[in-house]
């Protein structure tokens, strides 16, 4: 059986924010510098987030969006089928110009 020697550090707030002012003095890569200081690339990814102010992993925020591809059923709602299996849908609130404009498309087809 293999035991692990490596061993957890625990810094001070302190400690983490020399160790970030020193990454931002570096001109290591992210990976580089925290190979370099012994730390796991998770952690220091962490610990800039968290000086940022940018919210921690587990913190999802969700935005409500409306569904745009749902069309409300209206009470002027017309449905056409035009020989040859096409249908035309006309809502509320089309004008009769483009009601007219789209039934000789249809017709052209």
């Amino acid at each position: 059986m293999q035991t692990s020697s490596h061993v957890r550090k625990h810094l001070t707030p302190e400690q983490r924010r020399k160790v970030l002012a020193d990454y931002e003095q570096s001109d290591l890569t992210q990976k580089q510098f925290a190979a370099q200081r012994g730390i796991a690339l998770s952690t220091l990814y962490a610990w800039r987030k968290k000086a940022r102010g940018e919210p921690q992993g587990g913190s999802s925020q969700f935005v409500e969006a409306p569904n745009l591809f749902s069309v409300p059923a209206g009470p002027h709602c017309y449905r056409l089928r035009v020989p040859g299996g096409l249908e035309l849908e006309i809502s509320h609130g089309f004008r009769s110009e483009e009601v007219a404009e789209l039934l000789r498309l249809l017709q052209e087809l």
